[in-house]
């Protein structure tokens, strides 16, 4: 990341593919000593702030920019949406298993309970 809030391959272009898995896993703040007052990485230290990036989501957008490079077929969205929820499997569709599962072990209680909430 030398000239903006990118990873630049060796032909000097743009590499998404490590540029998300860094912004993402947030690799900027492995290493750092200068760490505020409860021991974290500061913000003042961020390429979101140095790249003025903060606003937007820029390893998302980085992700739709490859599809579109590469002409690769995707649902994802144009737009950003928020779902709040502790259980990651409801997000990641796990809950379609779980009710399977429910079904074919016949405990209709734990599927009813788990498709509509407890």
């Amino acid at each position: 990341m030398i000239n903006g809030p990118y990873i630049l391959n060796a032909n000097k272009e743009i590499d998404y593919i490590s540029t998300v898995f860094y912004l993402v896993n947030c690799i900027q703040e492995y290493g750092n000593k200068d760490l505020d007052a409860y021991g974290r990485f500061k913000y003042e230290n961020s390429l979101q702030l140095k790249w003025n990036i903060i606003l937007e989501n820029t390893a998302y957008n980085y992700i739709l920019i490859f599809c579109e490079k590469y002409k690769i077929k995707t649902k994802l969205l144009k737009t950003n949406m928020t779902c709040l929820s502790h259980d990651i499997d409801f997000l990641n569709q796990g809950w379609k298993h779980e009710l399977v599962w429910s079904l074919k072990v016949s405990n209709l209680n734990h599927s009813v309970e788990y498709y509509i909430g407890k």
